[in-house]
């Protein structure tokens, strides 16, 4: 996540995906989209979804878009259901998110729309509720896996010479260890999207051991900048739902980030 998308208003996926498709014909195929887009394309949504009677919800989705209907950036009216249409102004303003989001950001959210756009609400309900809402025991067994996976990790790359890579590293498996630990988090569609972020971090830094296990040397001369913008959305992540500060945050307490978790 660039510090130019850090700057968009909340209401940017809204604008995105009716730039997109043009009209959407339903609040409940928009919660839908944008959801799978924060958790299956890694899009930095800021939407918290809570998981109510039909899958995951953001009562502030809903607060947007009225309000960019009354801003003339949108259309909306209501018959079955709410129709969504965005207003040239809307393209207008549209245009600026595109400036500020990197090109794998756009595409992304572009397939994520594309997708989900053309599938029906039932389709879509069934995906939805089958893919992402594990079990608590099917959760909790994922957590402990992939924390026992970053300690191995950490351990083993603690031998690498020292460089700004291996700091970077370190400090993404760091963060993510404390995370886990300290994650009590209560709703299924909130703990999905903090896990699966965690563990697309994790999984950059395990490939990165793959690739440098053999000569240590080699994790200093690696472009890491994919990993960093991973460990900058996990950071996000975390932030949102209140389970660590962002070490980019100029007024974070590091203190807050030693110790033991919280009980």
């Amino acid at each position: 996540m660039t510090s130019r998308s850090r700057d968009l208003p909340r209401y940017w996926p809204i604008l995105f995906v009716l730039d997109c498709v043009g009209t959407l014909r339903n609040n409940f195929h928009l919660q839908k989209i944008l959801y799978l887009a924060q958790v299956e394309h890694n899009v930095p949504i800021s939407y918290t979804f809570v998981l109510e009677d039909y899958g995951p919800y953001s009562r502030a989705v809903k607060a947007d878009f009225i309000s960019l209907a009354s801003a003339g950036l949108i259309d909306l009216e209501y018959g079955d259901g709410w129709v969504l249409k965005i207003t040239e102004n809307g393209r207008k303003v549209v245009k600026g998110v595109y400036a500020a989001l990197d090109e794998k950001v756009l595409k992304e959210f572009k397939v994520c729309v594309e997708k989900w756009s053309r599938k029906g609400l039932h389709e879509l309900k069934r995906y939805v509720y089958k893919e992402h809402l594990p079990s608590n025991e099917a959760y909790f067994e994922s957590r402990e896996d992939f924390t026992e996976l970053t300690n191995a990790l950490m351990k083993h790359l603690a031998r690498y010479p020292t460089s700004s890579n291996k700091l970077l590293v370190m400090g993404a498996l760091d963060y993510v260890t404390t995370a886990l630990g300290r994650e009590q988090l209560q709703d299924p569609a909130q703990r999905n999207h903090f896990l699966r972020t965690a563990v697309r971090l994790i999984d950059q830094v395990s490939n990165i051991f793959d690739e440098t296990s053999e000569n240590h040397a080699v994790l200093r001369e690696l472009m890491l900048a994919q990993l960093k913008d991973d460990f900058d959305h996990f950071q996000q992540v975390s932030e949102q739902y209140h389970v660590l500060p962002s070490l980019y945050d100029e007024n974070v307490d590091l203190a807050a980030l030693i110790g033991k978790p919280s009980p």
